[in-house]
């Protein structure tokens, strides 16, 4: 792995990065598949004066769900490495000249955020000659994503994206209050914004705590998965919980669905190795 406090070694990894992600969006673009890049090929250029200062591990794109068939054969004509394939979690890794991407078709595991991939792109940007998530989006992806690493995990990376994107001069707290209620993770948001405020002392984010709910939304929930977090934050328990954040209780059954067909699969090719 690239040293992430070596700047000429960052410089050169984003470099290779922002390589592959052109060649992957050519090809994938002639297939017909619209691809979103997130996170840190995009926070990087976005958030920091200089790309290396955002240390990245990989490409991270979005696609709609129905064409991760499409990509696994673009894959495979352009003789790309297929590192992993969870359709349960409409998610592949591939390997492109050397830079690890990251492809999957949901914003968070599925059934966690109503947001869709498809209603991003709707509200995409372009930038750097690609589309962008636009702003507010892209801030409540990150949200899912630090929440779904159960905050205590999430790399020092990704909360610092959280830190910076709250700060931008076209950030609006009410607007991404409103995105959380649309994607039906108000919960989820408040609990990310709460943890930002209190254990970093970040004010912008008590700000977006106090546009989400002046309460703890759905108090229970919380508890129960702050306790399961404190005792075995890797444990099932904490695994399952956060799996169950939508606010719309209808959404549930179809994340916890999807996990336990993730955790099947692992178990059974674990055996067969």
């Amino acid at each position: 792995m690239v040293d992430p406090e070596d700047p000429r070694a960052q410089a050169l990894l984003h470099a290779a990065a922002d390589h592959v992600l052109r060649l992957v969006i050519a090809r994938l673009s002639e297939a017909g598949v619209r691809v979103l890049p997130v996170k840190g090929v995009v926070t990087a250029h976005l958030l920091y004066d200089e790309p290396w200062q955002r240390p990245i591990a990989d490409v991270d794109l979005r696609i709609a769900p129905q064409h991760l068939a499409r990509v696994r054969e673009v894959a495979r004509g352009a003789g790309w490495k297929e590192l992993a394939w969870a359709p349960a979690y409409d998610n592949i890794v591939l390997e492109v000249a050397g830079i690890m991407v990251d492809i999957e078709g949901t914003v968070g595991p599925p059934g966690l955020c109503a947001l869709s991939v498809e209603q991003m792109m709707s509200r995409a940007l372009r930038a750097d000659g690609h589309d962008v998530p636009e702003l507010h989006d892209h801030a409540l992806l990150l949200c899912v994503n630090a929440f779904k690493d159960k905050l205590i995990d999430a790399s020092a990376w990704s909360v610092e994206d959280l830190v910076r994107i709250v700060r931008l001069p076209t950030f609006d707290a009410s607007t991404l209050a409103a995105r959380a209620r649309e994607a039906r993770v108000v919960a989820l948001a408040w609990i990310v914004a709460n943890w930002l405020a209190t254990s970093k002392g970040d004010a912008p984010w008590a700000i977006v705590r106090e546009r989400l709910s002046r309460r703890p939304p759905r108090a229970i929930y919380q508890q129960a998965l702050g306790s399961a977090i404190a005792s075995a934050p890797h444990g099932y328990a904490a695994r399952l919980l956060t799996r169950v954040a939508a606010d719309d209780p209808r959404m549930w059954w179809g994340a916890l669905r999807r996990a336990l067909a993730w955790q099947a699969r692992v178990t059974i090719l674990g055996r067969r190795g």
